[in-house]
Order: structure tokens, then sequence, then C-alpha cells
């Protein structure tokens, strides 16, 4: 049987704080596929960019992973000590942040940091460094690289920055590379540069993306998989174009009725009604029932397990089990 690239299994992390434990992830299963684009989509607080950074394992206190497992590439990352840990990012597992322009340090000549990450796993010359520096500029689409490896941050736009990001990215060629909303600051004809780039690059590289986004657009035009989060858990997975051609939680299909069509005119948009809970007043049963037009009362007394509902598609929502048959009974 084949081993998926990164597997993650019933992840839980939680925060604790003096209002008590905040579960931002919990019971989070998914995997990614050598050479695949998967996307996790959710609103704010879903814990989408939560579980991006427990795959790093960069969570910071006051929050703590207390279950599941990481195997990334068969090995267990949980398992694994600070400083094995450290030598597996950058060099197997990259990340890139959604502001490349507090990432960056500002008094450090652009070329100095990309270099700094090859020499941080590896012993080169100088010559050696800035060689392959140019090449990374070069090959993340940075017109005059010889000329601008030189240059400043705040000599570059946003858009040349988060470019500049995924070269750092991309400097000890890692397998999987993490996008945690990398082009959420930047103009819509930016953005597709960069989610051009993004295709561009697995394809030329074979690197894995786990792109993380609020975007249901920036999905459409890049994902091969998607993920869709809701207060922590996962509420449906299917292949992007199946998510979008028939979406089955009431969730996703709240997310994809807000969006504008340009060949459909209308004067409302759809809403999804009410706000996301507080991660301190968790509903009973499914949290998304105090949200939920088509609510039942199984929808209140447990939480719908996330089941198959043809190839490649999970739901968790009652609709499509035998509870929801003997609820409407």
């Amino acid at each position: 049987m084949t081993v998926a690239l990164l597997e993650v299994e019933n992840l839980k992390t939680h925060f604790f704080g003096r209002r008590g434990v905040t579960k931002a992830v919990d019971g989070v299963t998914f995997s990614v596929e050598k050479s695949e684009i998967v996307g996790i989509v959710g609103e704010s607080g879903s814990g989408k960019s939560v579980t991006s950074l427990s795959v790093l394992r960069l969570v910071d206190a006051p929050g703590r992973i207390v279950d599941g497992t990481i195997r990334f590439e068969g090995r267990d990352l949980l398992a694994m000590s600070r400083e094995e840990m450290r030598r597996l990012r950058g060099r197997r597992i990259s990340m890139i942040f959604q502001e490349p322009g507090t990432s960056m340090n500002p008094v450090l000549k652009v070329g100095f940091q990309i270099a700094e990450a090859i020499r941080s796993h590896e012993r080169v010359t100088d010559a050696e460094a800035r060689r392959r520096t140019l090449e990374l500029m070069d090959l993340v689409g940075i017109p005059d690289a010889a000329h601008r490896i030189d240059q400043y941050p705040h000599q570059f736009s946003g858009g040349m920055l988060q470019r500049l990001m995924i070269a750092m990215g991309l400097a000890l060629s890692p397998a999987l590379l993490v996008a945690d909303e990398p082009v959420t600051a930047l103009d819509v004809t930016i953005q597709a540069q960069i989610l051009d780039l993004l295709r561009d690059l697995r394809d030329r590289t074979e690197a894995a993306v786990l792109l993380i986004t609020h975007d249901m657009g920036v999905v459409a035009e890049t994902c091969d998989r998607v993920l869709v989060m809701y207060l922590g858990r996962v509420v449906e997975e299917a292949p992007v174009d199946k998510l979008f051609d028939a979406p089955l939680h009431p969730y996703t299909q709240g997310l994809l009725g807000s969006i504008p069509k340009i060949e459909e005119k209308v004067e409302w948009l759809e809403a999804i009604p009410g706000s996301v809970p507080s991660p301190h007043d968790v509903p009973s049963g499914c949290r998304f029932s105090n949200r939920c037009p088509k609510v039942m009362d199984v929808c209140h007394t447990a939480e719908p397990p996330l089941i198959e509902h043809g190839p490649g598609h999970r739901v968790a929502c009652y609709l499509y089990t035998t509870e929801a048959e003997e609820d409407r009974g």
C-alpha cells in the first residue's frame, strides 16, 4: 500500500487560558500525496491556520498538541526532538507566511536572507550560496535577479516579496510547501500570478502544497483536493471539481452560495445566518447546528461522523446517515 507524503490523524491542538480550554483543532484527519495541492478552507476561527502550524510543530504556548499523530514521509513528527524538527523544517517541509513584508528582516538584503536559508542546513561557500540564490530568484520570476539580489525588502512590491518568500521556502527543495494565506494581502492580478507560480513550481519540482485560505475562488483555481473546516473540525473533503459541482454539507453550500457568479445577475447574495460561535461556547452535537437551514433533532444530540459519500468524498452531516432517516421517519 502506498504511504501518503503527509498523514494527519485525529489531530487535536488546544489552547489553555484563563477562560478555559479552546479546542482550536479538535480531531482533524487528512493526508497529502506527493505533488498534490490540497486546500484547507473555512471562515476565520475554523482552525485551518492552527492545523498548518501544528504540522510543523510551530504552535506556541499556551497552545499544545494534545492528541493525534502526524506522519511525514513515514516518520512520526510528534516523536521527534526539537533539533530533529529544526533540521526537517526548510529541508523537507517549508512554510510561506501570509505577510511577507513582516516575515523578512528589513535591514538585511534579500539575497542574504535567501542564502541564509541554504547555509542554515548545508555547508556551502558564499559563492555557491549566491549562485543558488540567483537560480531561486529566477525560478520564481524575479526580473533582473543579478541586480535585485543586493536590494532590501522595502525596494520590492508586495507581489515580489511573496515571490521571494516562496524562493526562500524552495531553497532546499522541500517535499512539502505549507502556504498560509499566501495571497490574501495582494491585489487580484498579483494573486493570480502567485497562484500560477505555485502550480508551475509544483509541476516542475514535484513538491506538494498544503494551501490555507478563506477564499473559495483561490481553491477553485489552484487545488486538486479541498478540506472544509468549521470550528476545529473537517466537515467535508472532496476533489475540488466534485466539491464545487455537488457540495454536500450545508456549510459548504453556504460558502459557495455566497460567491457572486459572473453569469448570474442577482440583487442579493446568499449569506450563512448567524456567526461562528465562540470556541468557548461550541454548540452540542453538530457544531454547525445553530446556523444550519437543514437542522434536525438528531443534529443537537451527537457530533456527526465524517463518512464516505462516494469516491474521495467525505462529509460530516446527518443528512447522509441512517440517523437522519430515523429522525425524519
